[in-house]
């Protein structure tokens, strides 16, 4: 930097700099609607006159969120063990609609608190404060904004779908492991940095960004999976697994490679 100001907190995290533009809390999303499956387990689900094992079934919630404009990213609140993702956010004119998929799933499944955060655009900061403004005049940073300030970061492979739909004597289960109908497919990722201090409660920036497919040809159904994550305040560790959102009879597989993400989480108490 040549020229301006910036400062770095005590794990390398820039908090705010006259280069960049500083992410602000907006507020919450409108929850609308849930749509889940009636009959379910924590892993397994009632269907078709057979028993599906081994299945993280998940709702999809929708949510609305006036941004006034501005571009948004979404940080979902949903307690451990629950995982959740945003796999789809669209914007017309000022107003989001935005689905988040929720792992336990049915219709009184628990709805995901949605922080919304996008770009400072403060102009004044009243009687007291500090504005910090960009070489080309508009605002990078106010001390009248509630600043994202991210905890823990991790940046990692998340791991393939992997899946593949089976018959079992007790029903249909999906393999991700060895066709072990009774174990969990998940992949447990650590912080590559974060603080000392509890978080009260995490939100998680986790945008599911691809869609899995796999078809069960016993019954015709073709599944679809969204990468979901928890945060686990015991270890600090993010949970991730693929979720089935949604089935439907036409006949298609798509899996999906290994690829690198990154998931953010801050402290929603922040912001509440």
């Amino acid at each position: 930097m040549t020229f301006g100001l910036s400062t770095v907190g005590d794990y390398g995290q820039v908090l705010f700099s006259t280069e960049t533009y500083s992410q602000v809390f907006l507020g919450k999303a409108t929850h609308v609607s849930t749509q889940g499956y009636s009959t379910y387990g924590p892993y397994y689900a009632f269907l078709n006159n057979r028993t599906f094992y081994n299945w993280p079934v998940a709702a999809l919630v929708q949510y609305t969120f006036d941004s006034g404009g501005r571009d948004v990213i979404f940080y979902t609140y949903t307690p451990y063990p629950g995982k959740s993702a945003v796999v789809s956010a669209n914007k017309i004119g000022n107003t989001y609609t935005i689905f988040v998929a929720v792992q336990p799933a049915g219709p009184l499944s628990v709805i995901p608190t949605i922080y919304c955060f996008g770009r400072t655009n403060s102009t004044s900061a009243s009687d007291y404060g500090m504005i910090l403004y960009r070489e080309d005049g508009t605002t990078a940073m106010s001390t009248q904004d509630r600043q994202l300030i991210n905890k823990y970061v991790y940046y990692t492979n998340t791991p393939a779908s992997n899946l593949v739909a089976q018959n079992n004597v007790s029903g249909i289960y999906y393999v991700g492991n060895s066709g072990n109908p009774d174990a969990v497919t998940q992949q447990i990722v650590s912080p590559v940095a974060g603080p000392t201090q509890t978080v009260s409660k995490p939100i998680v920036y986790c945008a599911s960004s691809q869609l899995a497919a796999g078809r069960n040809t016993n019954i015709g159904r073709t599944f679809f999976y969204e990468l979901c994550a928890s945060f686990n305040a015991a270890t600090t560790n993010i949970h991730l697994e693929w979720v089935s959102v949604t089935f439907t009879s036409l006949n298609i597989v798509s899996p999906v490679p290994q690829r690198t993400g990154l998931i953010m989480v801050a402290d929603g108490e922040d912001y509440d």
